[in-house]
């Protein structure tokens, strides 16, 4: 293992700080000659920098991969250092701790995260309405109406919208005192973010009125120990509802939890008990985690981006701005794990990141007085019955530096490297990420598609 840290080291830094050494004023040019005249060149300036090199590489610790996020983008960069990696979630996913980005930090000297924590689980957007999809069995009360026209007055017709049982107006408790409440049971943890209160339906030419005004939430995991609805001030908070002129009103929970029960508790009322509700929230279904796949380790002035993608674990490697793989024939490089193995389909090594060659060939885009490489507009071809007909200009311009975001708002852009690559912007981050096989990055409709039309190389 030491060994292959070694190779690692000198592969990637070596070369870096034996120049280094070679300068260095603490190995005299002196001592170097005076080693050479006693025939002891092995001591000489060069053993004495690989001495140096071997210290550092000893004093530094390969850091420990981190843990793949389902439904969501790692992004590391490495220097001499440190590993720095970014995640975030994909579209339609929130942490669910709520940030918009998760960072992590690994110094070599000690070979160790400086947040230890696993990176927070991505989660949908919380903004299903889940009653929708829970069983009339599922909803249950303390008590429901027993008098006149009862059978309009069950839980079967406390859901918001009840189209499915026409004729109902919600859920009227069975007496009107502050120990009623109805429950719902999701059947799994499931994060609650909004409750939507309504008032009784008694139809739009009535003047009735019967709703809830105050309530409160009680909840639990296991069906054994309840809590009540904590908002970060309030133990046991109380939240108002309806009104004479709000018959719908939306409580947005400042502080979301997680709950496989939900009580809700009418405190106050006008008339009777009677309500209609919905729960905004996400359920936290389980997914094929890929625990076998994480990401891999960038080179030294290079990133890497791992995401799941279909049904693999992939990961795309770029050298940083100013920098080229040593291989100098492709900008990106694209890695695919086998989740279910946690094999890769390339095991050679990652070609290490050099510092651009100078050139002196103007390009297209210089010539023509473009400076900012982001800035430079697309052309396509139009296609029509297989038929390829004259260019058009295209307003979509690409990305391929860190800097391209720091200008630009959050999105999905057209790659410069590569069409089956598109770059997105988040938080002034770039972020470069591949096409399933065979598509192209089309930024005019915003997705991958067969044959972009924004790309100039499609």
């Amino acid at each position: 293992m030491f060994t292959q840290q070694i190779r690692s080291y000198l592969r990637d830094v070596g070369a870096r700080e034996y120049l280094r050494c070679r300068v260095s004023p603490f190995v005299p040019e002196a001592r170097q000659r005076s080693n050479m005249a006693h025939g002891q060149p092995g001591f000489g300036l060069n053993h004495l920098c690989f001495l140096l090199i071997f210290s550092v590489v000893r004093s530094r610790t390969l850091c420990e991969p981190l843990e793949s996020v389902d439904n969501g983008v790692i992004s590391c960069v490495r220097n001499d250092i440190e590993l720095s990696c970014r995640a975030i979630c994909q579209h339609g996913y929130t942490f669910e701790t709520h940030v918009e980005t998760v960072s992590r930090h690994c110094d070599f000297t000690s070979g160790k995260w400086t947040v230890p924590d696993p990176i927070p689980r991505c989660l949908p957007n919380c903004s299903q309405r889940l009653l929708a999809n829970v069983s009339d069995q599922s909803i249950t009360a303390s008590s429901s109406w027993r008098g006149n026209n009862s059978a309009r007055y069950n839980t079967a017709f406390a859901r918001l919208t009840n189209e499915t049982v026409p004729g109902g107006v919600g859920w009227r408790a069975g007496s009107d005192d502050i120990r009623q409440f109805i429950q719902v049971d999701f059947g799994e943890e499931t994060q609650i973010c909004e409750i939507v209160m309504a008032a009784g339906s008694f139809g739009p030419q009535s003047t009735r009125k019967e709703y809830v005004s105050h309530f409160r939430i009680i909840h639990s995991l296991d069906g054994r120990r309840w809590d009540t609805y904590f908002d970060g001030t309030y133990k046991d908070k109380f939240l108002s509802a309806n009104t004479d002129t709000e018959p719908v009103v939306t409580q947005i929970l400042e502080c979301p939890f997680s709950v496989r029960y939900i009580q809700i508790n009418p405190l106050s009322w006008k008339n009777h008990i009677t309500m209609r509700f919905d729960i905004i929230g996400v359920r936290h279904r389980s997914t094929s985690s890929v625990v076998s796949c994480r990401p891999l380790f960038p080179p030294v002035d290079g990133s890497v981006i791992c995401e799941e993608l279909e049904e693999d674990y992939v990961c795309t490697i770029r050298c940083n701005d100013g920098y080229e793989f040593s291989s100098g024939s492709k900008k990106l490089i694209r890695r695919r794990c086998e989740p279910q193995f946690g094999t890769w389909d390339i095991v050679t090594d990652i070609p290490t990141c050099e510092i651009k060659k100078t050139t002196f060939t103007q390009s297209t885009s210089e010539a023509a007085g473009v400076t900012d490489r982001s800035q430079t507009p697309l052309t396509t071809s139009v296609f029509s019955s297989d038929r390829i007909t004259h260019p058009e200009p295209i307003e979509y311009s690409c990305k391929e530096l860190e800097s391209d975001c720091r200008a630009h708002p959050n999105g999905d852009f057209q790659a410069c490297a590569d069409c089956h690559y598109y770059a997105t912007c988040s938080e002034g981050y770039l972020y470069v990420r591949p096409c399933p096989t065979r598509l192209e990055f089309d930024a005019r409709k915003q997705q991958c598609v067969w044959k972009s039309t924004t790309c100039a190389d499609s």
